[in-house]
């Protein structure tokens, strides 16, 4: 099996066993949930360590023209996942509170990222 292929296989085997205890018991899931979200500096370094190592693997199979493409159809999944949640949300207060602080202090790592991705794209695209 390839790198790519465990990935996609460990991927697949996450996703399965997400959705089924989400269907199974869904109280236990959101206490679990609950419990991971109260440390956020643990929860981004397990995310980053997480990024880099599958990045690591991504890049080197596919270009960075076909991981921000894969990228745009992972962030519709996303939203779309999103939309049925916004009801629940204060997205106003949400926004206030980016505008008021500033972008960069709660998502700078983040933003970082996808800037520098995004840039990436476009120097090899009308660049290189």
């Amino acid at each position: 099996m390839t790198a790519l292929e465990i990935l996609a296989l460990i991927f697949a085997i996450w996703v399965i066993i997400k959705i089924s205890i989400l269907l199974i018991a869904p109280k236990g899931f959101l206490k679990f949930s609950e419990r991971v979200l109260k440390n956020i500096n643990l929860l981004t370094v397990i995310y980053l360590v997480i990024a880099i190592i599958f990045g690591y693997f991504i890049f080197q199979s596919l270009s960075i023209i076909e991981v921000a493409a894969t990228m745009m159809f992972t962030a519709a999944l996303v939203g779309l996942g999103f939309v049925p949640l916004f009801k629940y949300m204060n997205v106003s207060r949400f926004y206030s509170d980016i505008i008021k602080e500033g972008i960069f202090v709660k998502f700078w790592l983040s933003v970082i990222i996808w800037l520098f991705i995004a840039f990436l794209v476009l120097y090899k695209i009308l660049l290189f």
